[in-house]
């Protein structure tokens, strides 16, 4: 007889007849199958989510940055920048100021051509309804001659002071020559109204380099 009379399944040995209890150990494996099935997938969802956590948190912050990089860029007040000629800027409620610039961002506003291995001590460039850039540096001996043809030719000829003369930007040190140009008013020679204006002071100094203290400005 393969089942018993109330419909269940008869579970004694085919050879002895005796009663069959069911396989415990089969059941065992089969749980603890499914056991590691399940800390398997739990373990593949904590992944997931920590995954998506990551993309999340990296989308942010690439969101934030370009908001900062797009606000400092379109000149809202507060934020700070580096301008495309390296030099670290604020905006301002009306333009920008910049502090320190650069050699190249010098010799932009100023009209100058100062070579890249001067030591800027002091620089600044304020950039408003008028703007003004500022800078004091120290010129190699080597380039000393190069240096004062060139700012003759763009601010001309300086006027020579005494060596011992005290002058408020210059640092106080053992100078051989010291002499200063400035703009004489808002006209040039010929009559023309003048586009900006400018002090300039050099000062050689006894190892044969030379500081240079330039402005140049707009009213």
């Amino acid at each position: 007889m393969s089942a018993m009379s109330d419909g269940r399944a008869d579970l004694r040995s085919p050879r002895t007849g005796t009663p069959q209890s069911p396989d415990t150990g089969w059941q065992h494996v089969t749980e603890q199958g499914h056991l590691a099935a399940r800390k398997l997938e739990q373990r593949q969802r904590r992944r997931r989510n920590l995954i998506t956590l990551a993309v999340i948190a990296a989308l942010a912050v690439a969101a934030v940055l370009g908001a900062l990089h797009l606000a400092s860029r379109l000149g809202v007040p507060g934020f700070s920048y580096t301008n495309e000629y390296g030099s670290r800027c604020t905006n301002g409620f009306i333009g920008h100021d910049c502090d320190p610039i650069t050699v190249a961002e010098l010799n932009l506003h100023a009209e100058t051509d100062f070579p890249e291995d001067v030591e800027l001590l002091e620089s600044s460039f304020e950039n408003g309804q008028d703007w003004r850039v500022r800078a004091l540096l120290r010129v190699p001996a080597a380039e000393v001659e190069q240096t004062t043809a060139m700012l003759d030719e763009r601010f001309g000829e300086c006027e020579e002071l005494d060596p011992d003369t005290a002058l408020q930007d210059i640092p106080a040190g053992d100078y051989t020559e010291i002499c200063r140009d400035r703009s004489s008013g808002m006209f040039d020679d010929e009559g023309e109204r003048v586009e900006s204006f400018h002090e300039v002071v050099r000062a050689v100094v006894a190892d044969g380099s030379m500081i240079v203290d330039v402005e140049v400005f707009t009213v």
